[in-house]
């Protein structure tokens, strides 16, 4: 069974302010996430999408061996930006 509730106008301004600043707070982490991933991209030259694709099906990945460590936090960042995004 759905329930309404009501605020009064200064309690939806709050409420609206905080909401603001929350989108605000993860925009800029968007934006930080975003770069990051850009910085991986290029320093590796694959796309994020086709890093992800390969580590899900268990492919080799045309990263060099020692990109192990760039690949875990690669990924770490692009799932973070997938959560955010949805």
């Amino acid at each position: 069974m759905a329930q309404s509730l009501t605020l009064s106008k200064k309690q939806l301004k709050t409420l609206l302010a905080i909401i603001h600043r929350e989108l605000q707070t993860t925009n800029k982490k968007l934006q930080k996430i975003k770069a990051q991933l850009q910085t991986y991209e290029a320093k590796h030259g694959i796309p994020t999408s086709k890093l992800i694709k390969a580590l899900q099906n268990k492919e080799k990945w045309p990263l060099p061996d020692n990109a192990d460590l760039d690949a875990i936090e690669w990924e770490a960042y692009a799932r973070l930006y997938v959560k955010l995004t949805i």
